[in-house]
């Protein structure tokens, strides 16, 4: 299936959003009483939406097991509020992108790119979308590369949340997903497991009743039906196409312009480090990841899926190592961890 303009933005804006997730900054919760990642990532990750109890924020996460909610919430809260929780967030990631891409082309378009972004993805709406919802309603960062970071998480959390609101549809659970992924054969079940907290007997009933259904074989591959339900989630998961087409009209007619934004974004794409359209130079048409960002937001570790085949560059070295070194999740694993 050929990628759509919004699906290669999303790809790209990825690399900047997983900073989130990879830097080893994001080692700064251990120092305020957090020493567990991924009681940290509840912590930050929900803070938007303020103090919620364990239910809910298993039901905006959708894919992980309440146990694992419930193990970091509401104890996380005796170390960080939800406002210092997204403060060391974001001075983590902001240390993290001036350490990594300092003195590159991105560096000097950043704020240019994240206009453009923002153009497409503020505003939407947030019906059944809360994680996008809740970071919508935050202020929008002035430094160019945390502007830039926040466009694309907000881009990350309306395409996630689209996600789970396509897959409840389809009455597919936060376990069925991942038997699903894993069905495909670009993730693995144990990791899975681990990551997401799911027990075996949880994972075996899952698979039990999507077999019934016809959508995965004894073995846990999946049927043709099974395949064809995983392409369909990913469909109008990304803000709309129509809207980006729409804003592209305007800034032809001369509306909603940001003075200077346009112009400033085209250099990047006519040197190379973005990939334009045929038809125009608009910065927002087929982007890929520019080579020039660091190694270590191209590991393996599921940042992106082109530096595992070795295009954007090796694996990130020992002092690269992104923070924990001994997460469930090793960087040297073939496979393509659960979506965070």
């Amino acid at each position: 299936m050929a990628r759509t303009p919004a699906r290669s933005i999303a790809h790209l804006l990825g690399i900047i959003h997983n900073v989130t997730y990879y830097a080893e900054e994001m080692a700064v919760f251990k120092e305020h009483g957090i020493a567990n990642f991924w009681h940290s990532y509840i912590a930050y990750r929900s803070a938007p939406m303020g103090r919620l109890e364990p239910p809910a924020i298993t039901a905006a996460f959708f894919n992980f097991a309440p146990a694992v909610v419930e193990a970091a919430v509401p104890s996380v809260w005796e170390h960080v509020t939800p406002a210092s929780a997204m403060q060391l967030r974001d001075d983590a990631v902001a240390s993290a992108l001036e350490r990594g891409i300092e003195a590159t082309e991105l560096l000097d378009e950043a704020g240019a790119l994240a206009d453009v972004v923002l153009e497409a993805v503020r505003g939407l709406s947030g019906a059944a979308r809360p994680l996008y919802g809740a970071h919508d309603t935050l202020p929008i960062p002035d430094a160019p590369l945390m502007r830039l970071w926040h466009a694309a998480t907000l881009w990350r959390e309306y395409r996630g949340d689209g996600h789970n609101v396509a897959l409840a549809f389809e009455d597919i659970d936060g376990i069925e997903c991942h038997v699903l992924l894993a069905g495909k054969g670009v993730a693995d079940q144990a990791i899975i497991q681990r990551i997401r907290g799911w027990t075996l007997e949880e994972w075996n009933a899952a698979h039990g009743r999507l077999e019934a259904r016809g959508l995965v074989r004894a073995d846990g591959l999946l049927t043709d039906d099974g395949a064809a339900l995983r392409r369909h989630p990913g469909r109008g998961a990304d803000p709309g196409q129509d809207g980006i087409d729409e804003r592209r009209a305007q800034r032809r007619r001369g509306r909603h312009r940001r003075p200077g934004s346009s112009a400033q974004a085209r250099p990047a794409v006519q040197r190379g480090g973005l990939a334009s359209g045929a038809r125009d130079r608009d910065p927002r048409r087929s982007l890929r990841p520019p080579c020039a960002l660091p190694a270590w937001t191209r590991s393996s570790q599921g940042l992106d899926r082109g530096a595992r085949r070795g295009r954007l560059g090796a694996a990130p070295t020992p002092e690269r190592t992104p923070w924990p070194s001994n997460r469930p999740c090793p960087s040297s694993s073939p496979t393509r961890p659960a979506r965070t």
